[in-house]
């Protein structure tokens, strides 16, 4: 017997188990097929910041709107989504960083966004553990972070309520309506979700996607390195490696013997393709830990634990594709979130559960539609 569906999920990360929990909630039968656990790719490797972004208007709708759904559900979060309103500290090391800040903290506040500049006096302060080289700061106390593979499952599990379910097969080609799964089975679905994060071009391969690789490393500290997620407000070149480099960190809750993990990344750098090496780059860790340590000297005295790469899936203007295919009626795109697929799960689930319902979002959907890249042809070349 063929099984049959309203929607199929292709992913398991956090946006498809959003997209998921979305659907189901609407009262759609919903099939997340997956051949791995929930959350347990990409997701389970990334950093799991909800912040709210602003490199330009369509990513801050889209992450403030992401981070006010996310608020919703915090009372009812399990404890192992380790949620925590910590609040981010954008660092500047210099004057005219200073001065990007002091503007960024009025712009927010006009929107509605508590944000409080902060100078040298107060960021010793704030964040005690920061070193002399800030030169100024930002608080953002609205930011969040959790555990993000924690988060997806339990995104799931509120869909699984619902009736959605869990089918651990590989999609190996779409025909209009029908998923072939590699065990030779078949799955029917009304509408299709391509939530398949960096896999999405092995299902649509038309999809104008580039791809960074990133560096994860972790260290155990007894001493509070960071009460706040810590981030630079600017990339740095290091010298004679290839990428760039963004100083962040954030400091899990004290465990055993009052050590805590200390998350620091992370490394920007364009791939030509998703079959890049995704090998640790012991140059690029060391730069990142001695830089680390500049800003925050204690991480010199911690525990070195581990340390990993990642692809993030992008797009020309960095933002997602959320939406119908061009050229296709029932299949949607639910991809390219870069570095903020956490802080845009929620918002992108509530568009896609939109469009397919045939409803009204509660923000413009346009920035992020897929066809927005169709007048360049050569964006929707095959990936290779």
């Amino acid at each position: 017997m063929k099984m049959t569906c309203d929607v199929a999920v292709i992913g398991a990360g956090i946006v498809g188990a959003a997209c998921a929990y979305e659907l189901a909630q609407a009262g759609l039968r919903v099939v997340i097929v997956d051949p791995n656990a929930i959350g347990a790719g990409a997701t389970n490797l990334s950093y799991g910041s909800l912040c709210l972004l602003d490199q330009s208007p369509a990513q801050f709708t889209l992450t403030r709107y992401g981070l006010e759904l996310w608020n919703k559900l915090v009372e009812f979060l399990p404890p192992d989504c380790e949620y925590r309103r910590c609040g981010t500290v954008w660092l500047a090391f210099d004057q005219n960083q200073s001065q990007e800040l002091l503007a960024k903290s009025d712009l927010l506040n006009q929107q509605g966004i508590r944000a409080e500049y902060l100078n040298p006096r107060q960021i010793a302060e704030a964040e005690p553990g920061v070193s002399a080289v800030a030169a100024g700061g930002l608080l953002v106390p609205g930011d969040s972070w959790l555990r993000a593979s924690r988060a997806a499952e339990f995104l799931f599990q509120l869909a699984a309520k619902k009736g959605a379910q869990h089918l651990r097969q590989q999609v190996v080609a779409l025909a209009h309506h029908e998923l072939l799964l590699n065990d030779g089975s078949s799955l029917f679905a009304g509408s299709i979700v391509n939530a398949a994060g960096n896999d999405a071009p092995s299902i649509t391969p038309e999809l104008p996607l580039t791809y960074v690789k990133s560096h994860i490393l972790v260290v155990e500290s007894q001493a509070v390195c960071a009460r706040h997620q810590l981030s630079a407000t600017a990339t740095e070149q290091p010298p004679d490696v290839e990428g760039k480099v963004r100083f962040v960190a954030y400091q899990k809750a004290s465990g055993v013997n009052n050590a805590a993990e200390v998350w620091i990344g992370s490394s920007v750098q364009p791939v030509s393709s998703q079959a890049a090496s995704l090998q640790v780059e012991p140059k690029l860790v060391a730069y990142m830990l001695r830089r680390a340590i500049e800003i925050v000297p204690a991480i010199g005295r911690a525990r070195p634990l581990r340390s990993w790469t990642g692809l993030r899936a992008k797009t020309a203007d960095g933002l997602p594709l959320i939406g119908r295919l061009p050229g296709d009626d029932n299949i949607f795109v639910a991809a390219a979130h870069n570095a903020y697929g956490a802080s845009a799960a929620l918002a992108t689930a509530r568009l896609i559960a939109a469009e397919i319902l045939c409803q009204t979002p509660e923000i413009d959907p346009k920035p992020y539609l897929p066809d927005r890249f169709k007048k360049d042809q050569s964006l929707y070349a095959k990936q290779t």
